[in-house]
């Protein structure tokens, strides 16, 4: 059974907090959301209330909030401060599992860009290493234009490009707001092109001998 909205706007205000390092003010819980491109709903494509002077989307999610509160997934009683308890972090724990066995479907509220960067830190550990390992990768590639002085060697070696496909980390994905949401896998830095002479053209090396 696919997850309800109300259940889906649980989890992405449960699981943005956890991002948030466990709680914040409630005008950057809500911007983290749009920031992030969470839910299919934004500044951009959502109508405004005229009640409340602000998006549809962020006084639904205001409303949320106080049901989380109620059933014990966030803290209450200080205002404007939005933060999860560890009641809260064990739901998002459990949904983690529940929804690897879901389809995308079309009721789906959360959007592809919150799937993934979810199941990068719920539910594939080995991505989010193979995505480290990227990383630490690309600080270790030296700029071209900065050459080392004359004698002096590289002390680390540049490191391998794949050679196959298969050797890319398919985790490794770039998303976009606009589309298309998946698939978009980081391309490696292409080396530069061997120089080649035409015949008759290549430059003939010269000796000379002094006494």
């Amino acid at each position: 059974m696919l997850m309800n909205q109300q259940e889906q706007k649980w989890l992405v205000l449960l699981y943005s907090l956890i991002e948030l390092d466990g709680g914040t003010q409630r005008k950057q819980v809500l911007q983290h959301i749009q920031n992030n491109g969470y839910w299919y709903r934004n500044d951009q494509n959502d109508v405004s209330r005229t009640t409340r002077n602000e998006k549809a989307w962020r006084n639904d999610f205001s409303y949320e909030r106080q049901h989380l509160v109620e059933q014990g997934y966030m803290e209450g009683g200080v205002k404007g401060l939005w933060s999860i308890t560890e009641k809260g972090r064990a739901y998002v724990d459990a949904q983690s599992q529940r929804l690897r066995t879901l389809p995308y479907g079309s009721s789906c509220c959360m959007t592809p860009l919150f799937y993934q960067k979810f199941f990068h830190t719920q539910a594939c550990p080995e991505c989010a290493a193979d995505q480290i390992l990227l990383e630490q990768l690309a600080q270790e590639e030296e700029p071209a234009d900065q050459a080392p002085a004359l004698g002096q060697t590289h002390a680390k070696r540049a490191p391998r490009l794949p050679r196959r496909a298969a050797e890319i980390p398919t985790c490794g994905t770039l998303q976009s707001h606009e589309g298309p949401w998946l698939g978009q896998v980081i391309s490696a830095k292409q080396t530069p092109p061997i120089p080649r002479f035409s015949a008759g053209t290549a430059p003939t090396p010269t000796w000379s001998l002094t006494i």
